[in-house]
């Protein structure tokens, strides 16, 4: 994938008419090119459109009080989404930002290093995990070795008294 980025100090594209061919010829809109703008409230809504044709998210009401549910049938698979197909991603998703969300006693700092550490916990997700889970494996690995020797170490002792 590629982007186009705003030549420095001119605040123009570079090469609009490359651009504009290479569009034409992939017959697709030159704004294609760039990442979406998820500020105006439009712009969000079809971001979550898009979401519920490919993932399944909608809304439902709970007690007078909307939620977002991911489940039902996508666009790109005949199945349809188990409720709770994305629960771990979820759970890790809210454990993380509760972890990182700043209270109101945070200074600055404390603020600003704990937003810095959730955006990287994001940028980095799934392979943070990952690793999270490969070394969680490592250490239980180790935990039953040590504790075989420990129970062989006590082996030779018992048997020696006996």
């Amino acid at each position: 994938a590629f982007k186009f980025t705003p030549q420095r100090n001119t605040g123009s594209f570079g090469y609009s008419h490359y651009r504009s061919d290479t569009c034409s010829a992939l017959e697709i809109e030159e704004h294609a090119l760039f990442d979406a703008d998820l500020l105006p409230n439009n712009a969000m809504y079809h971001a979550l459109f898009d979401i519920e044709d490919f993932h399944g998210l909608h809304p439902v009401q709970i007690d007078g009080r909307y939620y977002l549910e991911f489940s039902g049938p996508t666009v790109i698979s005949s199945r349809e989404i188990d409720l709770y197909e994305y629960h771990d991603f979820l759970k890790s998703w809210n454990t993380k930002r509760n972890e990182y969300l700043s209270g109101p006693e945070d200074s600055e700092d404390t603020k600003n290093d704990k937003r810095k550490k959730y955006d990287l916990w994001r940028y980095e997700y799934p392979m943070n995990e990952a690793r999270e889970t490969s070394e969680r494996l490592r250490m239980l690995r180790k935990k039953k070795q040590l504790e075989q020797e420990l129970r062989e170490l006590n082996d030779k002792l018992n048997s020696g008294y006996e």
